[in-house]
């Protein structure tokens, strides 16, 4: 049986007790998708695409790549041209042979010595966020459990938030009695993601970057400026 969102959702009904709770299945569903976005920081989804040439040295991100989010995805590797024959493929990893850059309308990639063709194709290896959905989730299966942590976790804490802002509404002993609940929910909270830190290796507010920034001043073999580095500004 496939794990979708419901999945998720079921084993953190199960995690997260409580009578006449204030949030609801939508809520639920809230908490899952902030679990993704929050694992996706950490453990990105790798994904692996092919595509033919178009006689053109430069390729929109979101174009080649269907799961491309701009701000969040890089690319890892290009292999051009692909032979999966060799033991030693062709990859297009140096930064003078490929340059990744923003654009008015998007991110964009170029190859700067080649230009494939329409008979040519090329591999492109990229990170992704993950993909949780009423249709399946691309969570790693070693990681599913942590994952469910993630989303209890992420629960918790807005089910401590509304019962704060419900105290307002009620008599004195209730108010009392939501501010224990608040309480609990938010320890519940900080035991579910150390849970999921100890299994990812992180350290909560040491995440590691989805995409990396190279800085150099090297001349482009294009013959023109680099977007971040001109060397018109430079004495030289």
């Amino acid at each position: 049986m496939a794990t979708t969102k419901q999945t998720f959702i079921s084993s953190m009904e199960s995690l997260v007790h409580g009578e006449n709770l204030l949030l609801d299945a939508i809520d639920q569903g809230k908490a899952v998708d902030m679990a993704t976005k929050e694992h996706s920081r950490h453990k990105p989804k790798i994904r692996v695409v092919d595509e033919t040439g178009t006689d053109a040295f430069e390729i929109k991100c979101v174009t080649a790549m269907t799961y491309w989010k701009e701000g969040f995805s890089s690319i890892l590797s290009v292999e051009y041209p692909i032979d999966d024959d060799d033991e030693t493929p062709d990859m297009l990893e140096d930064d003078s042979l490929i340059k990744s850059y923003q654009k008015d309308d998007g991110e964009y990639f170029r190859f700067l010595e080649d230009t494939p063709g329409t008979d040519e194709e090329f591999r492109l290896k990229y990170t992704a966020p993950h993909v949780v959905d009423d249709s399946g989730s691309t969570i790693d299966y070693n990681d599913e459990n942590a994952f469910e942590f993630l989303t209890a976790a992420y629960f918790c804490n807005m089910l401590a938030a509304a019962y704060i802002q419900n105290n307002n509404s009620m008599i004195s002993a209730d108010s009392v009695n939501h501010t224990n609940q608040a309480s609990e929910y938010r320890k519940q909270a900080k035991e579910y993601f150390k849970l999921y830190y100890d299994h990812i290796g992180v350290e909560p507010g040491k995440v590691a970057a989805a995409c990396a920034i190279d800085d150099q001043d090297l001349e482009g073999s294009w013959g023109s400026d680099r977007l971040s580095h001109p060397w018109r500004s430079k004495n030289r």
